[in-house]
């Protein structure tokens, strides 16, 4: 993502902000990058611990399932979020509702996931087994009874 983004860590406008919060942390890579400013302090949390090779003042890691209820005691001027699951409807409604309230008032989130659905600009993954297993896929995230409906 840096590469495409011609060397950027993130695309808002956020300068330096005091307070990071990195959702979804994976590595740490991103929080020890982002640490650019050595008077913020970013926190990585992932559902798995971060142990990144190297530390950086100012600079943490929890491990903590953002599915469950948020206990973090900080807002955040800069929420940054990337390649989070594709979760259940109302468990992304509450992911984002914690990331929001936990964000300061004129603060910035930013989160950037991929979409897995291929398309064809011919048109010619249209009606095809492709075309179907992306759409059993999307059906996936719903209750299985659901999903052997759709199959049929």
């Amino acid at each position: 993502m840096v590469k495409i983004w011609g060397g950027q860590l993130h695309m808002s406008p956020v300068e330096k902000p005091a307070t990071v919060l990195d959702v979804g942390t994976g590595s740490g890579l991103w929080a020890l990058a982002g640490q650019k400013n050595p008077e913020s302090r970013v926190l990585g949390v992932d559902i798995s611990p971060s142990n990144p090779a190297f530390h950086v003042p100012g600079c943490a890691f929890k491990t903590m399932d953002v599915t469950e209820p948020w206990t973090l005691d900080t807002q955040f001027d800069f929420i940054h979020a990337r390649g989070l699951p594709d979760f259940a409807p109302a468990t992304r409604q509450a992911v984002f509702d914690a990331m929001w309230d936990s964000l300061e008032p004129g603060g910035w989130l930013e989160i950037t996931n991929w979409s897995l659905k291929l398309r064809s600009p011919d048109h010619s993954t249209e009606g095809t087994r492709l075309e179907q297993w992306f759409f059993l896929l999307e059906k996936g995230k719903q209750a299985p009874a659901q999903v052997e409906a759709a199959a049929c």
